[in-house]
């Protein structure tokens, strides 16, 4: 370990600080990502839920009404 009397000893307490903010700067990014993707999946499977449950509800008024004939996809 340097001295602190020693010129070098400043610079090396430099870098270290700057390499530690680097190192924590890049935690910080990858948490944040981690939440945004997080949040994202969330999102997406809030939205499938919900769609599922649209289509349930629609298939259960048409399971009610049977003589409307339902055609599924192109030219059907």
């Amino acid at each position: 370990m340097l001295k602190p009397h020693s010129p070098f000893y400043w610079l090396q307490t430099l870098e270290y600080v700057t390499m530690r903010t680097m190192r924590l700067k890049k935690v910080r990014m990858r948490m944040k990502r981690r939440k945004q993707k997080m949040r994202k999946n969330q999102k997406m499977r809030r939205n499938q839920k919900k769609c599922q449950k649209m289509r349930k509800m629609k298939k259960k008024k048409r399971m009610k009404r049977p003589w409307i004939l339902v055609s599924y996809g192109p030219g059907s």
